[in-house]
């Protein structure tokens, strides 16, 4: 087994950030626009919740922020020039991503709703498929697989590290939500470094 060093990964993300902090930034705000502000106006503001249209475009974009948020963690990780551009480079890996993502997203509140730990490993165990969608070009079944072969000896101590750069981010949102700017790109580059760590 390799070795696996969570210290490491989150070191790379906090030096990451400081060293590109306006462009972390500006990354953490596009995510916050697609995800919150454009659903609003669609809405008109109103609650969306019922309109299924709204949801799925809402969901769509976030997706698509998500999978270009986390191709620029791994160009960062690997030592590679990045700008916004990048987010818009994964048009052909959408399709996948959103297959994987739905099942994850779907198994995973299976698992919390049945007894909570189950969720909690099934989260931790598919922690990688959307890297292995970008590195390895894999269809969503293959990167799932793939994701549960890569934790495999690793979950638990992926589930510490993953706790805690949680509560990192709650510490972030405590900070009147701006701690947020600067956690949730360190969580995103170092998710991205323990997997380039293990591959």
């Amino acid at each position: 087994m390799k070795p696996l060093n969570g210290k490491a990964a989150i070191q790379f993300g906090y030096k990451a950030v400081k060293g590109n902090f306006f462009f972390f930034v500006g990354v953490v705000l596009i995510m916050f626009i697609v995800g919150n502000v454009i659903p609003d106006l669609l809405t008109g503001g109103r609650d969306g919740r019922e309109n299924i249209i709204i949801n799925i475009i809402s969901w769509l974009l976030s997706s698509y922020v998500a999978l270009g948020f986390a191709v620029v963690s791994l160009k960062v990780v690997d030592g590679q020039v990045v700008s916004f551009k990048d987010f818009f480079t994964t048009t052909n890996l959408l399709g996948h991503y959103l297959i994987a993502s739905a099942i994850v997203s779907l198994v995973v509140a299976l698992g919390l709703v049945l007894l909570i730990v189950p969720g909690i490993v099934l989260a931790v165990m598919f922690m990688f498929y959307a890297y292995f969608i970008i590195d390895k070009k894999m269809k969503a079944f293959d990167a799932l697989k793939q994701s549960m072969a890569l934790t495999k000896g690793y979950r638990m101590q992926l589930f510490g590290i993953l706790a805690l750069l949680i509560l990192m981010n709650i510490a972030g949102a405590i900070a009147l939500l701006v701690g947020l700017l600067v956690t949730i790109p360190i969580t995103s580059l170092a998710v991205a470094h323990m997997y380039r760590q293990l591959v």
